[in-house]
């Protein structure tokens, strides 16, 4: 289905491309693409659209793509769900491949949540704009990617900020700066962060989960009731054919949880976190300082380091779990303060 129009579209019923369903032992039909573009300022407005390739009980179809463009319009997703997920087969190995979801401009999110589905085998989620509205928003990938170019909610304070933002899988998500009121939650194969700021309203108890290994791309700031990196964390480098580190800067403003070694591939700048930390990966790597405001719990034997002394410091207490362990602290001729 291809929607042009120099004027705005607003699709107030469902549309669907789903594929026929397979023939015993056949494969499901692919699902219909859809586009639908406008020009000037005009607009676009959405209903669900489902593309998901059809069933069989051999090979499922593969899904059709989902384009939604305008010039200078923005598009509008009221409380919907767009999938673009491959028909399901014999086995789970036997699904067809999910397909795109693109939104190359600006989207705001309105009357409810929305989720962004393409399903457990592929198809990549991108925004290329800004994402802005006090909705929930949910986003599926698969093994496919989820790219966040522009800023989501605004910023702190914004009315605009996103009621909360969860990626449930996916196998890299890429994300420039997110603010919302609730929760973040990113689960992926690789995570990179290449905003500046990812805030939520701590008072309300919004906390942000990053589960896999993650990269800050930029000097970043974070703050959150709990900040909780299940996996490992490092800057990004430059990229040299023996790279390395940028040397990236986090700042935590909140508690912060570090599941993995931190810097261990590439160093952070520096770290400083606000307020109490559990560092349970076996090593903090910096460059410079290191600032634990609140109580500091060691979950694993730990080294923490700075390579340019820089200052480690620890502004309240600092215990272990329930298993002794062992702490070394090399700051070279920086400060070390308990």
């Amino acid at each position: 289905i291809d929607i042009y129009s120099a004027g705005n579209v607003n699709l107030v019923g469902d549309l669907g491309t789903t594929g026929a369903a397979g023939p015993t032992g056949g494969t499901g039909a692919t699902g219909g693409d859809v586009t639908v573009d406008t020009t000037g300022a005009a607009t676009i407005s959405v209903a669900n659209i489902t593309t998901s390739g059809g069933t069989s009980t051999a090979s499922g179809g593969n899904a059709g793509s989902v384009t939604l463009n305008t010039d200078a319009g923005v598009i509008t997703l009221n409380s919907r769900t767009i999938t673009a997920a491959g028909g399901t087969g014999a086995t789970a190995a036997d699904r067809g491949a999910g397909s795109s979801i693109m939104f190359p401009d600006a989207v705001v999110l309105a009357g409810g949540a929305s989720t962004i589905d393409t399903g457990a085998t592929g198809g990549d989620i991108v925004f290329s704009d800004t994402i802005d509205g006090a909705q929930a928003l949910t986003l599926i990938a698969g093994t496919g990617n989820v790219v966040l170019q522009g800023v989501a909610g605004t910023g702190a304070g914004s009315a605009g900020r996103l009621a909360s933002l969860a990626v449930s899988s996916a196998a890299s998500a890429t994300l420039g700066s997110v603010f919302t009121t609730g929760a973040q939650a990113v689960k992926a194969d690789a995570i990179t962060l290449t905003g500046t700021t990812y805030a939520t309203d701590a008072g309300a108890g919004g906390a942000i989960t990053l589960t896999g290994p993650v990269t800050i791309d930029q000097n970043t700031g974070m703050t959150a009731s709990g900040v909780t990196f299940t996996a490992t964390l490092d800057s990004d480098d430059d990229g040299a054919a023996t790279p390395a580190s940028r040397l990236r800067t986090l700042a935590v403003t909140g508690d912060a949880v570090f599941g993995g070694a931190v810097g261990s591939s590439f160093r952070l700048g520096g770290l400083t976190v606000s307020g109490a930390s559990a560092v349970n990966g076996g090593s903090i790597a910096t460059s410079g300082g290191q600032t634990y405001g609140g109580a500091v719990t060691l979950g694993a034997d730990t080294v923490l380091s700075s390579s340019s002394n820089g200052a480690i410091t620890f502004g309240g207490t600092l215990d272990r779990d329930s298993v002794a362990r062992d702490l070394t602290v090399n700051a070279g001729t920086g400060a070390i303060t308990l």
